[in-house]
């Protein structure tokens, strides 16, 4: 008996609509199967009629058949600009979800022009295929290959033909953005705001001729934008907007408030932006860093590309200069000769005595280069104390006598003059001077007493730090009790350290206290000092710390109960190093280089491979490289 031919056989090679029509009608009649079966040949025939209705239905379609539909959305590319002329909201909806679920960046202009529908749903369902088109092409963006010299030329022209077919679907949704943004007016849809603001670049004046206008829909939209989350793609908007009226105020307090790393880090890298006057005159509106505040350490722990770039971003803000300079010294000390000319640079155009002090101390710097340069500026600000013909032939550091500086006569070494070139010199040369200046200066304990009780936080901070590092505790103890109890954080965490060298039982019941502080700086520096201190409830005390949210106060424990051979140190070290927040995991890197932790190389090595986060490893490379050189002969076996 002969096999009767399989009806969608026959239809497969039948050239006729009505086939399409009979394959779309049968699709409401069968099983999941045979519809798949159905729509697989809809696609290989690639009729108009039978490409629409698969639009027209694909909302009706399970998961698979919908999956199948948007893979082969290139088949599909015809049909949908026809269905997106449709009569029913829901077909125009389908040809929205389609673009939006295929990525179909060459139809962003439906988009557009579905923005101006009489229907609601329809704007709002074409705003959010156009920003979810505009996420997904700057998540995909291609990476620069540095080695492209080196590539085959069939490589090369595959890879030209790859960014051709990029910037071709860039220019296709950027001008489909731009039309959106053009009729803000009419759909009122704010995430076709928000995509236009990660383009700013691109869309120019088209783009602020929209938005930068004051008090209209478009610029409040992009207002409550940058009032949420900061996205790194935002920061090209943010550093221009700066220059406009209508964003100065809401930009500066929001980066002003800003900790979010991946978006300090991407500002910090665009940073050559402000080599517009315009825009380094606009950034001295942001009064206020918090990530000074509270990631102050993370930022001198970017990568060396970032970090160049720190000493002209943080001079460019409004920040007091006392804070600018700060920070500037602190990442002199922590840089290397690069960072170090870069720093002195970026402070010439500052004034001050502040800075002739910094310049004072970086002129006998062991880096001849730059202490080259901050001699020259000291002779060009002050020619009269520092001669231009000495410049020849400055005396060396290590040569001067005691207490003389290139330019100066010997110091008398008074306390006055201590604490003005305290905050300039190294931790060595502080104790050296200061100790001369206590054992030489009747007044200075007077004088220094008179500072802890200072109305300024920061001199109350400074007195406290001077005290403990010269070993004054003794002297200053009731000063220290009391500022324990100080309104700055900043200044009770200097007491805690201090207390933590000045065993009493007054002391310990205060660093009991300070365990439970509000600050977690302060009970960071609590926990170190009990562990210093020592005694039989140190245990007790510091086990809760294991959970602490805060990294520093967790690694402090971690630290002072490992050295007690206390179990639950360990296992908590364990768990930090697989913590989701990258601040465990960087503070648990660094309890393993401080206390020499070697059998946890395999884990560090895991994390300089694998971890997510750039600068976790970053870190966990360049302790994995400290272990290896470290570690006995045999030990990595």
């Amino acid at each position: 008996m002969p096999v009767r031919p399989n009806i969608l056989e026959i239809l497969k090679n039948e050239g006729a609509p009505a086939a399409d029509y009979a394959l779309l009608t049968a699709l409401h009649e069968v099983g999941a199967t045979t519809a798949q079966a159905i729509v697989d040949l809809l696609l290989l025939r690639k009729q108009k009629a039978g490409l629409r209705g698969l639009i027209e239905l694909f909302h009706d379609f399970d998961e698979p058949i919908c999956r199948t539909i948007v893979e082969n959305v290139d088949e599909l590319f015809p049909a949908l600009r026809l269905a997106s002329q449709s009569k029913d909201d829901r077909v125009r909806l389908n040809v929205l979800e389609i673009i939006r679920r295929g990525y179909v960046y060459r139809a962003a202009y439906l988009a557009d022009t579905a923005l101006h529908d009489r229907s609601g749903a329809i704007r709002e369902a074409a705003a959010d295929t156009l920003y979810t088109l505009a996420d997904q092409l700057l998540k995909t963006s291609p990476i620069p290959d540095p080695h492209q010299d080196t590539l085959a030329p069939e490589q090369a022209q595959s890879l030209t033909v790859d960014l051709e077919d990029y910037m071709e679907d860039r220019r296709q949704v950027v001008g489909a953005i731009e039309g959106g943004l053009a009729s803000y007016g009419i759909h009122l849809q704010p995430k076709v705001v928000e995509a236009a603001m990660w383009f700013v670049d691109e869309l120019e004046q088209k783009f602020w001729a929209v938005v930068g206008v004051p008090g209209s829909r478009a610029a409040h939209a992009a207002i409550n934008v940058i009032a949420g989350v900061k996205s790194p793609r935002l920061v090209p908007f943010c550093i221009t907007g700066l220059h406009y009226s209508t964003f100065r105020t809401p930009l500066a307090k929001a980066l002003g408030v800003c900790t979010d790393m991946g978006f300090i880090e991407e500002w910090i890298r665009q940073s050559w932006r402000l080599g517009e006057p315009k825009i380094s005159r606009a950034m001295a509106g942001i009064k206020e860093l918090a990530v000074l505040k509270h990631r102050a350490t993370e930022l001198t722990q970017l990568s060396p590309a970032l970090v160049r770039h720190l000493p002209r971003w943080i001079m460019a803000t409004g920040l007091p200069e006392q804070t600018k300079l700060n920070f500037i010294k602190d990442l002199y000390r922590r840089g290397d000769e690069q960072m170090h000319r870069t720093t002195v640079l970026s402070m010439l155009p500052c004034s001050g005595e502040r800075v002739v002090s910094l310049l004072r101390a970086i002129s006998r710097d062991n880096d001849e280069r730059t202490a080259a340069v901050a001699r020259l500026e000291l002779a060009l600000r002050c020619p009269l104390e520092y001669p231009p013909s000495d410049l020849l032939e400055p005396p060396k550091a290590a040569g001067a006598q005691p207490g003389h500086v290139w330019g100066r006569p010997g110091s008398d070494l008074t306390f006055e003059k201590y604490w003005q070139i305290y905050d300039t010199e190294t931790d060595e040369q502080r104790r050296e001077i200061g100790l001369r200046v206590f054992d030489g200066d009747a007044s200075a304990v007077r004088l220094l007493a008179r500072q802890m009780n200072a109305s300024e936080a920061g001199d109350r901070l400074k007195a406290l730090r001077m005290a403990t590092l010269l070993g004054l505790g003794e002297t200053f103890i009731e000063h220290i009790y009391r500022l324990s109890h100080d309104s700055s954080p900043e200044v009770r965490s200097a007491a805690v350290t201090a207390l933590g060298k000045l065993p009493s039982p007054v002391s310990r019941r205060l660093l009991k206290r300070a365990l439970q502080d509000t600050d977690a700086r302060v009970q960071a520096n609590a926990v170190e000092a009990v562990g210093q201190a020592g005694g039989e409830e140190v245990t007790e005390d510091l086990l809760p710390k294991l959970t602490s949210p805060d990294n520093r106060v967790r690694a402090n424990a971690v630290k002072a109960l490992l050295k007690l051979g206390v179990r639950e140190a360990a296992v908590t070290l364990l768990r930090m190093l697989d913590d989701p927040n990258r601040a465990q995991r960087i503070s648990a890197l660094w309890l393993i280089e401080h206390m020499g932790l070697f059998t946890l190389a395999s884990r560090v090595m895991k994390l300089a491979d694998a971890d997510q986060d750039t600068l976790v490893r970053s870190r966990a490379k360049n302790l994995t490289g400290q272990i290896a050189g470290l570690m006995p002969v045999g030990a990595a076996k």
